[in-house]
């Protein structure tokens, strides 16, 4: 009679099979299961087919010594078998969400992934359960919520996403957040359980002001060149931004002629009461590099 024992990760069942070595039919009988020894349970019956099942949940972290006792029968003797290299309990993995950010964008929307991260491959399905939670962002107005949801980690599976909408607009507000949350894990714990997500504003009290187009160009003899300057974003309130010019690599020749001169740009401020501001920019005659024009820091403040 040989004894075969088959273990399954983390001690959840053993099974121990009797295989006759003659052809005597099937073995009945008990089967008693030991840890290093210790009995664990009583005797299991043999079902119909040879075989004893024994399922724990109480064998520590570690190796352990597992072995199985035969009763034997009329036909078959006393035996006992031992689980090869023995039954290696693992700890269970951990689950954890981490926290992320995104910038809120001015419209439409855009995706925030968290990523959740198993703290070892498993041979087991291990789930859990996540949701969002409204912080100081809330939703539907600054992101689409996500009911209890399943995730799985099929066996080897260390890292899955969860994806969440974030809707765009242009409004002047703080950074706003919101988190995910993981609940109830099979097959694994929970270190860290909350996700942090932050929506970071990205819109300006005034708006934001550019050139359109990027570069201008004109005749010299023309003497002036009219600069457009753009404002996007809020656009609700007057806003002043600085501009200057940059004489950079300019000749000698820009400079004073026959009584006429090139205006010069102090820092100072330009108005704008939504849409589109205008500036003019005079250039000497004989200047063989105007002058640029340049926008500070391109974004707008409340007048």
């Amino acid at each position: 009679m040989l004894l075969k024992l088959i273990p399954t990760e983390m001690a959840k069942a053993m099974h121990a099979t009797c295989v006759p070595t003659a052809n005597l039919g099937t073995p009945t009988g008990t089967v008693q299961f030991k840890d290093n020894g210790g009995n664990l349970g009583s005797p299991i019956t043999l079902n119909a087919g040879g075989v004893a099942q024994f399922t724990t949940t109480s064998l520590s972290t570690g190796t352990h010594t597992i072995t199985a006792d035969y009763s034997g029968d009329g036909n078959f003797l006393t035996s006992t078998g031992t689980l090869s290299g023995g039954q290696v309990v693992k700890p269970q993995p951990t689950l954890s969400i981490n926290d992320v950010s995104i910038a809120e964008g001015h419209s439409g929307t855009s995706v925030l992934n968290f990523t959740v991260t198993l703290s070892a491959a498993s041979s087991l399905t291990v789930t859990a359960n996540y949701a969002t939670t409204n912080g100081t962002a809330t939703a539907p107005s600054d992101y689409t919520a996500i009911a209890s949801t399943l995730l799985t980690f099929n066996p080897g599976d260390t890292i899955k996403t969860v994806a969440v909408t974030i809707n765009g607009d242009i409004s002047l507000e703080p950074d706003e957040t919101f988190t995910v949350n993981l609940t109830n894990p099979t097959n694994a714990t929970i270190s860290k359980a909350s996700g942090t997500g932050t929506i970071q504003n990205d819109d300006a009290a005034g708006g934001f002001f550019s050139f359109s187009p990027a570069t201008d160009s004109v005749n010299e003899a023309t003497g002036l060149v009219t600069v457009t300057v753009v404002r996007t974003n809020i656009v609700t309130q007057a806003a002043t931004v600085d501009y200057a010019t940059d004489d950079t690599g300019a000749s000698a020749n820009c400079g004073a002629q026959s009584g006429v001169t090139r205006d010069t740009f102090a820092p100072g401020l330009l108005p704008g009461l939504g849409g589109v501001a205008y500036q003019l920019l005079r250039l000497h005659p004989a200047c063989d590099l105007p002058s640029v024009l340049t926008l500070t820091d391109g974004v707008g403040r409340p007048a």
